[in-house]
């Protein structure tokens, strides 16, 4: 049985604020209950994968993310890759637009540290809005890409299936 590692993590961030996004404005869902408000993991469980799920942390638009509060969060995303090299896949539903202080695109950096845990042939699948702040960086470091096409994202489940299938 194939091991797909799952997570998510949504933050839009508006440089312009002075206002800080921090960890307590993010709703955090662990693991069975992150599970459970994605329709695709019922399709993966079905399709015969073993699901490893971690957290799902989401927050409304705001300011720029401080770096340690960004980093509490990744760390706890990563304590959920196991280190025996089990992860055969890797499905992320990311933002795009996420900026944090000192390095920018908060995604890119997730799924570069994501990537040096699972090594270079696990296929990682990320799920963007439509007006993500999109990089050479992350587009190098997925496989696969799905963005949303609707505003407001009534394709949102939709794009996470999509996402899952592939």
């Amino acid at each position: 049985m194939k091991n797909i590692f799952m997570t998510g993590f949504h933050l839009e961030s508006n440089t312009f604020t002075p206002s800080k996004t921090r960890v307590k404005d993010f709703t955090i869902l662990r693991e069975e209950e992150m599970l459970a408000e994605l329709e695709c993991a019922t399709y993966l469980r079905d399709q015969g994968y073993h699901l490893v799920p971690s957290i799902h942390a989401s927050a409304i638009p705001g300011g720029v993310m401080p770096i340690e509060d960004y980093r509490q969060i990744v760390e706890d995303i990563l304590s959920y890759i196991p280190a025996d090299g089990s992860i055969d896949g890797v499905w992320l539903d990311l933002h795009g637009a996420m900026h944090v202080e000192f390095i920018n695109s908060g995604e890119a950096f997730l799924v570069s540290q994501i990537r040096e845990r699972v090594g270079a042939d696990v296929p990682i699948a990320i799920v963007l809005d439509m007006h993500a702040n999109f990089s050479l960086t992350l587009s190098r470091l997925a496989n696969i890409i799905v963005g949303y096409r609707t505003a407001p994202h009534i394709d949102y489940q939709e794009c996470l299936m999509t996402a899952a299938e592939l």
